[in-house]
C-alpha cells in the first residue's frame, strides 16, 4: 500500500480483485515483486525457525542401566541422534544468521543459537565424564586396588555420588534444553567432575608406573 500509494481495505467481505486492479500496480511492479518474494523467503525462514523450536521443545535425553546402580549413563543410540540433530539445527541457524531476510527474527535466532551452543558443550562434556566414571568404577568397585590407594577410592566414591545424583535430577526432567541450560550447576559440576577424575587417572598411572618399574615387561601392557 505504501508503494503504491493506495488504501486497500483488507477485511475478508471487503476485499476484492478489484481493489488489487484499481490500485495502480503496474507502475511498480518490480518493487512489488521484491516485496513479495523477500516475504516468501521471510516465510520461509519462520517456518523453518518454527520447526527447530518444535523440535527441541519435546527432545528428551534417554538412559540406560549401569551394573546394579539403575538408571544413570546416557543411551548411545539415542545420543548419537540427538548430536546429530543438534548439529542440523546448528547448521540451520547458521545459515538464517546469514540471510538477510532473517532480520525479524534476528533475536530469536542469536537465542537459540546461544542455547543449542550450551547443549553441545554440556553434552560433549557429559560423554566424556562418563566415559571416565566407568573406567574408574571398574577399577574402583573392588579388588586389591581399592586397599592400596585408598585415598584415590575414597576419592572415587565421593565423584560416583556427585555423578549419579547428576543423572537422576537429570532423569526426573530429562527435556534437553532446560537441562543444559536452565540447570546453572550441570556445566561448573561436569568441568569438576572432570578435574577429579583426572586427578584420579593421574595417581592410577603413577601407581601403575611403580609396578612396571618393580617388572619392566610390565611395559609392554596396556593400562
Amino acid at each position: 500500500m505504501a508503494v503504491v500509494g493506495a488504501e486497500l481495505d483488507r477485511a475478508e467481505d471487503a476485499f476484492k480483485l478489484g481493489d488489487l486492479l484499481d490500485a495502480n500496480r503496474l507502475p511498480h511492479v518490480d518493487e512489488i515483486e521484491e516485496l513479495t518474494g523477500g516475504a516468501g523467503k521471510e516465510a520461509q525462514v519462520e517456518t523453518r525457525l518454527e520447526q527447530i523450536e518444535r523440535d527441541w521443545e519435546d527432545q528428551n535425553f534417554a538412559f540406560n542401566e549401569f551394573k546394579n546402580k539403575g538408571l544413570c549413563v546416557l543411551d548411545a543410540g539415542a545420543t548419537g541422534e540427538l548430536v546429530e540433530k543438534l548439529e542440523d539445527s546448528q547448521m540451520a541457524l547458521g545459515s538464517m544468521a546469514t540471510n538477510r531476510y532473517s532480520a525479524p527474527f534476528k533475536d530469536a535466532v542469536v537465542a537459540w543459537t546461544a542455547k543449542l551452543s550450551t547443549v553441545g558443550d554440556v553434552v560433549e562434556m557429559w560423554l566424556v565424564v562418563q566415559n571416565m566414571w566407568i573406567y574408574m568404577e571398574a577399577v574402583f568397585s573392588g579388588g586389591d586396588i581399592v586397599k592400596q590407594l585408598p585415598q584415590e577410592a575414597k576419592r572415587f566414591n565421593q565423584i560416583d555420588k556427585a555423578f549419579v545424583r547428576m543423572v537422576q535430577g537429570s532423569i526426573e526432567n530429562p527435556t534437553v534444553v532446560p537441562v543444559c541450560c536452565e540447570n546453572e550447576g550441570i556445566v561448573a559440576l561436569l568441568d569438576y567432575l572432570h578435574d577429579q577424575l583426572e586427578m584420579l587417572q593421574k595417581s592410577l598411572t603413577d601407581f601403575l608406573d611403580t609396578k612396571r618399574a618393580l617388572f619392566p615387561r610390565f611395559y609392554c601392557v596396556s593400562d
